[in-house]
């Protein structure tokens, strides 16, 4: 039987499936059965499946918690978290994405193609990773000095469309947020992209092809992620004692 390593995650959306591609392929190489876990990380429900399936390793997806690691529940088992916000990680190893670079990839383009006006629309939640993208918009419109606007995704988004400047680039904080943005500027009666230009995060191909326009979208590499959380968890089982590294 092969060893077995629980993945605490869903699969409803295409960058965890993703992420969990990326795991299965360094699994296949070591001989591992990944067993998703699609629970959230109670103590009681973390320590009924760790009873149940007696796992050699855990690897958790944090991407939408903004809370300490639940470091404690796991126990001596080696334990790795992806997407773990960095100011709540502590007594841990854990890999995250680079939030900065998917913004000012967006931002380049925007840029490229001549556009001097941007906003940026958060995604809903406050997640770290938002929070990141939102900052890493600021400061890279302020250091290439261009008229740029922060929407709210809670407000009255479709007023908050058709008072920004036109033309203008929206750069979205992911591909859901930004269908949800395209709707409100076609019911706004605002055309995209010749007033409004819009890119979104994640390249989540069924958002992304089946929007009118198509949308356009900074891919991160979910994958690569996947695996090498997958390699990062590996390191652990052979040297438990190691030091923690992000």
């Amino acid at each position: 039987m092969k060893p077995i390593v629980l993945f605490f995650q869903s699969t409803w959306s295409k960058s965890w499936r993703d992420k969990l591609t990326g795991a299965f392929q360094y699994a296949d190489q070591v001989g591992w059965h990944i067993q998703v876990v699609e629970t959230g990380t109670t103590t009681s429900s973390v320590r009924r499946v760790l009873q149940e399936w007696k796992p050699i390793g855990c690897m958790v997806d944090r991407g939408l918690q903004n809370s300490r690691p639940p470091i404690r529940i796991f126990g001596k088992i080696p334990t790795v978290f992806l997407d773990q916000s960095p100011k709540m990680a502590d007594r841990c190893s854990y890999l995250t994405h680079d939030s900065r670079a998917s913004v000012i990839m967006a931002m380049e383009e925007f840029i490229r193609v001549g556009l001097r006006r941007l906003a940026f629309l958060p995604w809903t939640k406050a997640h770290f990773w938002n929070t990141e993208r939102r900052d890493a918009f600021l400061e890279y419109a302020r250091k290439k000095q261009i008229e740029h606007f922060i929407l709210s995704p809670t407000d009255n988004l479709r007023q908050q469309l058709a008072e920004l400047p036109k033309p203008c680039g929206v750069v979205c904080a992911n591909d859901l947020i930004a269908q949800k943005m395209m709707s409100e500027a076609m019911r706004a009666g605002i055309a995209i992209p010749d007033e409004l230009a819009v890119i979104g995060i994640d390249n989540d191909e069924l958002i992304c092809e089946h929007a009118n326009p198509p949308l356009s979208s900074v891919y991160p590499s979910f994958v690569d992620a996947g695996y090498r959380l997958a390699e990062m968890l590996h390191e652990r089982i052979r040297n438990p004692k190691a030091k923690h590294v992000h």
